[in-house]
This record gives C-alpha cells, structure tokens and sequence, in this order.
C-alpha cells in the first residue's frame, strides 16, 4: 500500500513532461487512468494491441501502473466521459498546447464546476501563453506541485491549479561557476576496481601515496587540483581496492569503494534498496495495453 492508496487520477497527458509525474503519483499508490484519444475509432476499445508492438521504455515507462482508457474528446460523448471522471478524481493533468484544453472543454474552470476539490495540473514548456509555450519539459517540478497542492486540499479543502513549465525551474540567478572544494574529491580507478577519495587531509594522504610533497600543499589543493589529481590518478592502480582501504584507515583518510557510472554494482544496490524495480515486480503493474480498461473504467464513471 502506498502514501496515496485511494488517491485517483486523471491523465490527459500526451508526451514530454506530461505522463511521467502521473505514473510517479501511481508508483506512490494514486490510482491514475490515462485518457487517451482515438479519433479514427470514437470511444471504441478496440483491441489494445497497438501499444505492444513495437513499443519502447520512452512509450511504456510513462504508463507504467496505469489504467488505459480511451475517448475522443472533441464529442459530446467522449467528453461526459472525461468529466464523469474528474468529478471523483482527485487529481486532472494535462499537457496540451495552450488553447486546446478550452477548446477540448477540459479547461480548469470546467473541470472545477465538476469537482471544486480537484487539483487541476497544467505542464507546458515556457507557461500557458507566449511564443514557446508547446515546449514542453517538466515532471520533477509537476510532483512537487502535484504533492503540494494534494497538501492543501486536505488541509484547507480547497483544490488547486498546479501551472508547471520547463523553463522556470531550469533558470538560477548567476552560473554558480567552479567550487573551491579542496583536491582530490572523485573517483579514481584501482587495481582491479575503484575507489572515492573526498578532500582528505594531504599530509595524510601523502603519507599514505608515498607522496610527501602532498603535504607541502599549504592552500588544502584549492589552486593546483589538476597536478594533485594528476598525481593520486597514476599512483592508484598500483594496488587493489582493498590494499588502498586498508592502507588509508591505517593514515586516516577516508575512502570508499565505488563503481563506475555503467557498472554493475550500482545496479545491483539500486535493486537490492528498493529504489529500482523492473517491470511487474512486487506491487509494481505495468504498462497496459491501449484501452485494456475502457469497459472497467467506463463502468465506474457512469
């Protein structure tokens, strides 16, 4: 059971920033429907194979857990069906260029008028208006927001407009430039592995390098980090990680094993912490098939 067992979901969302936050919420425990349009065949559940060929982790992944329904949006029909939705939904995201939503009738004050509570999540790329607002980017930001204003609602019980775009969180007042962080501090390869070093004491590590004039670096190696990083890099791969752990700990450098960004080790810690899970793993749905849950998910909202 998740954080948000009992939460529900509506996703309108089409590609870029707009699916990802909804299958996170689902990976939370919210119960997300993704409303997907089919014009050529108006509210038809079809076979639901088109998903499964062909398909790739940019398509499935962003539908992970999800139930797929599907509507054709510019009917009468189609849109009861969304509205029906959101009036027991908790949640409403959408990413569509500005002006499709109101045109769709899926527009915040008409969803609003459905359900006041709802928490009503608009991505786009630069905002809801201006030259760039089709490039879309976000979902870390839509999360947080989404969390956010889910929050207030049950404090206040008031729903909320969630308005996310890409550009906004990317931008920092100054380039924050080069730190002054002493030297070494990253990875270096061993004899038969690697191992981070983070800003020791020098005199200790040149004590512990064979290295003595490390300890005449009197500034902690803020002005020559390249010479003494060039130094550590060609000493390292003369023993094993274990000979160099157990050699800093008698000097009192701290130091730990770790692997290379593509190895396998961080894949297989990232398994074993929980933080990473193949597809239809333990409390983990996968991607459905297009339309797999149009009669189950119909049912519920009429």
């Amino acid at each position: 059971m998740g954080i948000l067992d009992g939460y529900r979901v509506v996703d309108l969302s089409v590609t870029g920033a707009g699916p990802p936050p909804a299958a996170r919420l689902g990976d939370l425990g919210a119960d997300v429907v993704t409303v997907e349009q089919r014009p050529e065949r108006p509210d038809d559940a079809g076979d639901g194979r088109a998903r499964a060929a062909g398909s790739t982790a940019a398509i499935t992944l962003p539908a992970r857990g999800k139930l797929s329904l599907t509507v054709n949006l510019a009917t009468a029909r189609g849109r009861s069906v969304v509205l029906a939705l959101a009036r027991d939904a908790d949640v409403l995201l959408q990413d569509y260029l500005p002006g499709v939503a109101e045109r769709l009738g899926v527009d915040y004050p008409t969803i609003r008028r459905a359900n006041p509570g709802i928490v009503y999540v608009s991505v786009s790329g630069q905002g809801p208006a201006g030259p760039r607002a089709d490039d879309a980017l976000t979902a870390d930001s839509a999360l947080e927001g989404t969390l956010a204003a889910l929050l207030h609602r049950e404090r206040t019980g008031e729903g909320r407009l969630v308005s996310v775009t890409a550009g906004r969180p990317a931008r920092t007042p100054e380039p924050p430039g080069r730190t002054r962080g002493r030297a070494p501090y990253r990875v270096f390869a061993t004899k038969d592995g690697h191992l981070a070093l983070a800003m020791p004491p020098l005199e200790s590590l040149g004590d512990a390098l064979g290295l003595p004039e490390l300890g005449g670096r009197g500034t902690g190696g803020h002005n020559c980090r390249d010479e003494i990083t060039a130094l550590v890099r060609l000493r390292l791969p003369r023993r094993t990680t274990a000979e160099w752990l157990d050699l800093f700990a008698k000097h009192g450098v701290e130091a730990g094993p770790a692997a290379p960004d593509s190895g396998n080790g961080t894949a297989s810690r990232t398994r074993h912490d929980g933080s990473r899970a193949g597809p239809g793993g333990p409390g983990h749905r996968v991607w459905p098939l297009l339309a797999e849950d149009s009669l189950g998910v119909r049912g519920e909202a009429s």
